[in-house]
């Protein structure tokens, strides 16, 4: 029998407001009914860790099945999506993916990948100031013709933003090139 190790379950946190004072949300994806707030991200996630615990627990005594922690690796998806759109949109994208030269597929694909990528951006609190400047300077160089940045492309971006930040570190860009593209 494998130890149960509550840090292998999926936690998730964010800053909400609960009547005027701000607090951090800690969630466990396979124990949906479980919130906990704290004042820090590390006592909520704590405090997660904690009810994890204590439920398996419960379990145990009670001859529940605990969910097991989700493990991404081990989930297969076919890359298959049946996805209904107005038919006023379907036209609309069909148009602008002809315009493009590419088929409807590949079009959906690339703007599906390119929003999904700059809200995971858009969620990320920049450690610093360097950080939202690299995120606009990759943001502004999207144009709705063009969706993909070329090789040359990031390395004028990367020196552009090197001169005019001296100290933004590559890694910052190169971060932020691997999450919008």
């Amino acid at each position: 029998m494998t130890m149960f190790d509550a840090n292998k379950y999926e936690i998730s946190t964010k800053l909400v407001e609960i009547d005027g004072e701000t607090y951090f949300e800690a969630r466990v994806r396979e124990l949906p009914d479980v919130r906990e707030y704290a004042d820090t991200r590390d006592a909520a996630v704590a405090l997660a860790v904690d009810t994890i615990e204590t439920t398996a627990k419960v379990f145990r005594e009670q001859g529940k099945q605990m969910p097991a922690p989700l493990d991404w690796e081990e989930v297969e998806y076919s890359g298959r999506v049946t996805l209904r759109l107005a038919k006023h949109l379907h036209r609309s994208l069909a148009i602008s993916a002809d315009r493009e030269s590419v088929s409807l597929n590949s079009y959906l694909n690339t703007l599906i990948s390119y929003n999904h990528g700059m809200f995971q951006v858009s969620k990320m609190s920049f450690s610093s100031p360097r950080m939202a400047i690299a995120f606009e300077a990759v943001n502004s160089c999207y144009s709705t013709n063009s969706y993909q940045l070329q090789s040359s492309q990031w390395t004028q971006i990367i020196s552009q933003q090197r001169d005019a930040v001296p100290d933004l570190p590559v890694s910052a860009l190169k971060e932020i090139k691997a999450l919008s593209t």
